[in-house]
């Protein structure tokens, strides 16, 4: 029987905004570009990126999704 593949449990915004500036970097759009494609602000998808934390998780979900990038909720499996 196949695994389910591992990802790495998210920690921090500045690890989210990792994966949105490797998913930007490989579709090969600008700051610019990739926020007109996630109908955000300039400055809105730069300080994402950027991990600056608090940002509204709408919006957060809006990037993910036009930037090709699948958020998840799992289940802790550890000892709570």
């Amino acid at each position: 029987m196949a695994t389910a593949p591992s990802f790495p449990a998210l920690t921090s915004a500045a690890q989210l905004g990792g994966f949105i500036r490797i998913a930007r970097e490989r579709q090969g759009l600008t700051y610019a570009k990739a926020a007109a494609k996630c109908r955000v602000s300039y400055r809105f998808f730069w300080e994402l990126e950027h991990g600056k934390p608090g940002a509204r998780l709408d919006k957060v979900l809006a990037v993910a999704k036009a930037i090709g990038i699948q958020l998840a909720v799992i289940p802790f499996a550890g000892p709570r």
